[in-house]
């Protein structure tokens, strides 16, 4: 288990590789994200103070805590309730716990509604023509020295800002915590490797001439879009399909929520690893077909998947009744070994 740093380990119920990995749908470039559920400890509990969900700047990582997690369940929420399905080789920690719901009193056809919901959502983010589409296309790509702002000051001020009032000054970085130290070095180094990376030194007694904190969510975001331009860029002059005006990556996924509803209207079963259309899926994320071919695919899909829920055998809506005896059992579980 990676130990996300979120929550003390132990408060970990359960744990798991989620997103594009979980899916099988992940590209050379998708980040590896993670969810899960934790319980919060039974003084902050009793008090009432204590997070409903904790997670990393990026969302990437994302636990709920144990009474969010059930009430999202008893909404069908799809991100959540498909952490009950997840493929063995994602899980990391609490299979036996989650393993222990019962599918026929959570899966319902209340999930036509949200999946359907969350599917068309996707597909008006891909249609805002976000990423390659707009991305700056500066000749010199941007460093992390960029993204570096100078601490101490009443307005925010930039390295770059900094720089130009001691350009005199040969410097080194020196990272302390979650600060870095500027400090005056005898010696010229590069602050940057090839990829724009920080370097980092040893501090060796150096006067430490400022503090800086790195937007390091908005460089790795920028990071990772100016690399998948360039690759955009690679395919176009090989004449290779390329995005022309939406997202594919939201299309994608639009279609997959779509898939699993239909699968579990018609068999019960929610199927996270896509495996029959994950050829489909793929073509879409490589922008095999037009945004308007994809809408009116996607509309017959969902009338579909509406009329598979329609003839379904699932339970109308999740049983609130068994989730809240689910919750204060695992409570009382969980509470007995403080």
């Amino acid at each position: 288990m990676v130990d996300l740093k979120l929550v003390p380990t132990e408060s970990v119920l359960f744990q798991c590789v989620a997103g594009s990995h979980a899916y099988g749908l992940a590209s050379e470039d998708s980040d590896i994200d993670h969810r899960g559920v934790f319980i919060a400890d039974q003084d902050s509990f009793l008090r009432g103070n204590y997070a409903e969900d904790v997670s990393n700047e990026s969302n990437d990582n994302v636990l709920y805590e144990l009474g969010k997690f059930i009430r999202l369940l008893a909404k069908s929420n799809p991100t959540v309730i498909e952490l009950i399905a997840m493929p063995a080789d994602c899980i990391q920690k609490g299979n036996d716990w989650m393993s222990s719901l019962d599918h026929s009193k959570v899966l319902s056809k209340q999930c036509k509604d949200t999946f359907a919901g969350y599917a068309l959502s996707q597909i008006r983010k891909a249609r805002k023509v976000k990423g390659l589409i707009n991305f700056p296309k500066e000749d010199t790509p941007q460093t992390a020295l960029d993204f570096l702002d100078i601490l101490g000051r009443v307005e925010i001020e930039t390295f770059a800002e900094w720089r130009t009032m001691h350009d005199e000054k040969q410097l080194s970085l020196v990272k302390e915590g979650n600060f870095i130290q500027i400090v005056e070095s005898s010696t010229a180094n590069s602050l940057t490797d090839e990829d724009g990376e920080l370097i980092f030194q040893e501090r060796k007694g150096q006067q430490i001439l400022a503090w800086a904190s790195l937007r390091e969510t908005e460089w790795k975001a920028y990071l990772k879009s100016f690399r998948a331009y360039w690759k955009w860029q690679h395919l176009a002059k090989e004449g290779s399909p390329v995005p022309a005006d939406y997202n594919t990556k939201n299309m994608m996924h639009a279609f997959r929520l779509a898939y699993m509803g239909i699968e579990l209207a018609r068999t019960g079963q929610l199927i996270v690893r896509r495996t029959s259309d994950r050829d489909f899926l793929m073509r879409v994320r490589q922008c095999q077909f037009t945004y308007e071919e994809l809408v009116i695919k996607l509309e017959k899909t969902l009338l579909e998947m509406n009329q598979a829920f329609a003839k379904s055998s699932l339970r109308e809506t999740p049983d609130e009744e068994y989730l809240s005896d689910f919750l204060r059992d695992k409570r009382k579980w969980a509470y007995s070994f403080e």
